[in-house]
């Protein structure tokens, strides 16, 4: 079970319509013990090294810093781009960043992949699974939400969580979104092009 400590009862909202300020120094924390993470609710992702980001990140004086890192002492944790990932299509994790935009493979296979770049899933699967930009061939990938418990750049392991477009599969629609299909295929179909051509090169004698 998710677990947030607080010492004291929350304040109110603010008049302006803002989140409160936190009411104790752990406030800012939400221990998640199923994943073996920290998150730091202000930032929005989980915490490689409390005592390191506190002193970067938070304005604590030094003895707050000090209390609160003792408080988490005895907590297990793993590296965040080494945690425990949630099933997919759960719930959004509450501290984390809002979900984002994400593209999720579709192969047959039960392939993982995810990412936030449509060029990027329709290369991946291009490369990985051999799909080609023909007429009625367009449901390769799946828009999805999803979160990622890091978000140090090379480190981040997405997973998928519900939202408005939990399943939206991308495919031929009017309008705009017809543009947009018909501008991924065209990205695709030079991809595809200069997979060719290497291939071609690479037989040559």
């Amino acid at each position: 079970m998710e677990s947030c400590v607080r010492v004291l009862p929350a304040s109110p909202q603010s008049s302006d319509g803002r989140p409160p300020c936190p009411v104790s120094p752990f406030d800012d924390f939400q221990h998640l013990p199923k994943y073996q993470v920290l998150v730091c609710k202000r930032h929005g992702y989980a915490v490689p090294n409390l005592q390191t980001h506190l002193a970067t990140y938070h304005r604590d004086p030094i003895r707050v810093r000090r209390t609160v890192v003792a408080h988490f002492a005895q907590v297990e944790l793993v590296a965040p781009e080494l945690a425990r990932l949630p099933a997919p299509y759960g719930p959004p994790i509450a501290g984390l960043s809002a979900s984002r935009r994400g593209y999720r493979c579709t192969d047959e296979g039960g392939c993982p992949y995810v990412t936030t770049c449509r060029k990027e899933i329709a290369k991946h699967c291009n490369q990985a699974h051999g799909w080609r930009s023909r007429g009625g061939d367009r449901m390769y990938w799946d828009e999805v939400r999803k979160q990622s418990f890091s978000t140090t750049p090379g480190r981040q392991r997405w997973f998928i969580v519900r939202g408005q477009s939990e399943a939206v599969v991308v495919e031929v629609r009017r309008g705009e979104e017809l543009s947009d299909v018909d501008e991924i295929l065209q990205e695709f179909a030079e991809l595809d092009a200069q997979h060719r051509k290497t291939l071609e090169k690479a037989d040559e004698p």
